[in-house]
């Protein structure tokens, strides 16, 4: 249904952060990724017609401790 109105998820886990599409709402150690990469989807966000619909809710890695 959502690919007929044009809507997408955003696919988040593993890309780099960028505050355009994701909203990070923890930063945490994790040493299965690098630093600035997202480690959690919290909440899936959504592009609308290739813009912004919400944003997703992310874990950012910090990296190792």
């Amino acid at each position: 249904i959502l690919v007929n109105e044009n809507i997408e998820a955003i696919d988040a886990l593993g890309e780099e952060f960028d505050p355009n599409f994701h909203e990070a709402l923890l930063h945490i150690h994790d040493e299965n990724y690098g630093e600035n990469i997202i480690c959690q989807v919290i909440q899936k966000g959504y592009l609308y017609n290739n813009k912004l619909l919400r944003a997703a809710r992310v874990a950012v890695s910090k990296g190792k401790e």
